[in-house]
């Protein structure tokens, strides 16, 4: 029996493991820092406010609104909304441990706390992942912590068979992020297999079904009160769609994010197919050593398990986007395996080092992502720094006062700079590009400290665009080739 305090000491030691884990992930993205949405959030942040009830996103709506009519902007407290964000997760996680803490605690293995600290860092991969760190490139996405923090707790509800608690909570999720359903589902099958020692049976086989299934209900409920309120309110803002595609597409989506996880996390780690080699060689070995203790139908319950964690991974992405931070779930097809071989075999030591190599190699593939962020950052500021400074010379020589701005992007545009190397979707994209006029309109509004818009957006003249800009391509900044200023009105074609 533990002594009084021993829990408390317990609880502090899990919760201050995970939030080192993820302050050591995303300490990087401390600086102020910005994205396409960002700029456009600066610019008019109703227009993402009201995006989120457009995305059946109601919670942070709700927030944000109010935070708006009390003039807080997300965007303007980058720093304090991040660590609070940050804290939130490291909460989340930490919740997110307690049921298997008991599973552990309860149980005769004897685990020795070193492996005990490392199973624990291998059930929060998600939330250190290189694709989870997208959230941290999006100031305006604070409020989507708490879907982690209300499915973390819908967890621990499920597991003290509070049923109606754990529904309400993962309804609150998804009302919030509905991705969160998935990490609650896949957490909550891998509990259930764990607690029954991995022991196959046909009731355990039926309950992983229906808690998977059941765990989408939320998800149903959302969509089903995104498309009444549509209806009952006429909105001209139609709710976010659910495409399936073809039978051919519906196989090729979770097949193409397998590959393109296992190999090199899209892009956003260094070292090609170690994720599949990690993958292989810990659910290999458990798979062997299950076999070997003749446990055959245990081994059958992993691989059912594991294939349940890639199918409610790709679950989502399958009907509608596959942006990086909605795969952030599919890390745990790397860490239940090596969880489940710290928990079930003697030979912990292998699974320690598989552990130990992938906790570090999303350390530095988030710190990385996280330079490759600001590189991106401070290309962008200094293409718009320079257009103003192109403006301010022209009103100077001239006496003419720029009003009007219309931009154009050359023949081929990248989305992405040469030197940025950590790329995928939104991640470390350009915003030059993108949005163009809002980043002038907001390095302006910096330079001069005011909230004053001093440009309005205009459309390219067709003229100017032939005369200019039409069949050209250029690799760097020339402004002498890609900026035309004619009267009131400045045209610039980003490369």
């Amino acid at each position: 029996m533990k002594r009084p305090g021993e829990n408390l000491k317990e609880n502090l030691k899990d919760f201050f493991l995970c939030f080192s884990m993820i302050m050591l992930s995303y300490q990087g993205f401390y600086r102020q820092g910005f994205s396409a949405d960002t700029i456009t959030h600066y610019f008019n942040p109703l227009i993402n406010i009201d995006a989120r009830l457009q995305y059946g996103r109601v919670i942070p709506y709700l927030l944000e609104s109010f935070l708006y009519k009390n003039n807080i902007l997300l965007t303007e407290h980058y720093r304090f909304f991040y660590m609070l964000f940050v804290v939130v997760i490291a909460i989340s996680a930490y919740i997110t441990l307690i049921p298997f803490g008991k599973i552990l605690n309860g149980s005769k293995k004897g685990i020795e706390e070193k492996y005990k600290a490392l199973l624990k860092i291998c059930l929060i991969f998600p939330f250190f992942s290189p694709y989870f760190a997208e959230f941290m490139m999006f100031p305006e996405c604070f409020m989507f912590c708490f879907a982690f923090l209300f499915a973390a707790i819908a967890l621990y509800c499920f597991t003290e068979k509070k049923y109606v608690l754990s529904a309400l909570f993962l309804i609150l999720g998804c009302f919030t992020y509905q991705i969160v359903v998935v990490l609650f589902a896949i957490y909550a099958v891998f509990y259930t297999a764990l607690k029954e020692d991995f022991v196959y049976s046909n009731k355990l086989l039926i309950r992983e079904v229906l808690i998977s299934a059941c765990s989408f209900i939320p998800g149903a409920i959302n969509v089903v009160f995104m498309r009444l309120l549509y209806l009952i309110t006429g909105s001209s803002d139609v709710p976010k769609s659910i495409e399936l595609g073809s039978i051919t597409d519906i196989i090729k989506r979770p097949v193409f994010l397998l590959h393109a996880f296992l190999k090199d996390s899209s892009g956003l780690i260094p070292f090609p197919y170690l994720f599949f080699a990690l993958f292989v060689l810990a659910a290999g070995c458990c798979i062997y050593l299950f076999y070997r203790r003749g446990e055959g139908l245990k081994a059958l319950t992993f691989c059912l398990l594991t294939v349940a964690t890639l199918l409610l991974s790709c679950a989502v992405p399958m009907i509608q986007t596959d942006a990086a931070r909605i795969l952030f779930p599919i890390y745990l097809l790397v860490g239940i395996p090596l969880a489940t071989g710290i928990i079930c075999f003697g030979q912990r030591e292998y699974f320690a080092v598989f552990g130990i190599i992938m906790s570090f190699l999303m350390l530095f593939s988030c710190q990385q992502i996280a330079v490759n962020h600001y590189i991106s950052n401070d290309r962008d500021e200094v293409c718009a720094e320079l257009v103003l400074d192109e403006i301010n010379m022209y009103e100077e020589n001239t006496g003419n006062t720029v009003k009007y701005i219309a931009t154009c992007t050359d023949e081929s545009f990248d989305r992405y700079y040469d030197n940025v190397y950590y790329t995928y979707g939104q991640i470390n994209e350009r915003v030059s590009g993108i949005v163009s006029y809002s980043l002038l309109i907001y390095k302006d509004k910096m330079q001069r400290n005011t909230d004053e818009v001093r440009f309005e957006k205009v459309p390219m003249k067709s003229g100017i665009y032939e005369k200019y800009f039409k069949g050209k391509n250029w690799d760097n900044l020339n402004l002498s080739q890609q900026m035309v200023i004619e009267g009131d009105t400045a045209y610039w074609c980003v490369f």
